[in-house]
């Protein structure tokens, strides 16, 4: 079957932690542009980090969140709390960058970019118990966004945990190929740029 390429790849990294922050990979394959953008997180007035209680039996984890979220209590989760994102929060431009790719580059890349291999994907989530399980992503949250111009809808993809080579998705395929190629000079990037692997649980 001919390939549907994605049109534009995007890459949301939310950084944890006491200065919070966002970053994003931004993927034009029309343009041949790559681009990557830190923002740094600034609450809104009135805005207090959530205190999250985690239950482990006869065990409790006390955590409090310093990303943008809000604890939730009804009668649907049983009045447990659960955190859901927060809307209450503007965004700094820090550092940005972009760089056009060359035809060697695309060529490399758009065969990770098959819209049509990301679509067994859709809609399904990632466990510690499927197959190839080997690591989760420990102090980041990643998440993969895509478009195409074809009768394909929006995809988006959970990226949170490691599998191994027989079971990795193609969202983190993809994303370990920018990383390794794009982004393997992290002063380049004024070192905001995490290392592939290096907020895992094993350091992948």
């Amino acid at each position: 079957m001919k390939p549907i390429y994605f049109n534009k790849i995007e890459y949301t990294e939310t950084l944890r932690g006491w200065e919070p922050r966002l970053s994003r990979i931004i993927l034009n394959i029309p343009e041949k542009e790559l681009s990557y953008q830190v923002n740094k997180i600034i609450y809104k007035e009135g805005f207090t980090p959530v205190i999250k209680i985690n239950k482990f039996g006869d065990y409790t984890d006390i955590d409090t969140v310093h990303v943008p979220v809000k604890l939730v209590k009804n009668g649907k989760n049983d009045f447990a709390g659960k955190v859901l994102m927060e809307e209450r929060y503007d965004e700094d431009v820090i550092f940005s960058y972009a760089e056009k790719l060359d035809d060697k580059q695309m060529e490399g890349l758009l065969p990770y970019c098959n819209a049509l291999d990301f679509e067994p994907y859709r809609g399904k989530k990632m466990s510690m118990d499927d197959k190839g399980f080997i690591g989760y992503r420990d102090e980041i949250s990643l998440s993969f966004k895509a478009t195409t111009d074809s009768y394909i809808p929006l995809l988006e993809l959970p990226m949170n945990y490691y599998y191994d080579e027989a079971h990795i998705w193609p969202s983190e395929k993809l994303y370990r190929y920018l990383m390794k190629t794009f982004f393997s000079d992290r002063s380049k990037f004024k070192n905001y740029v995490i290392p592939y692997g290096g907020a895992s649980l094993f350091g992948i």
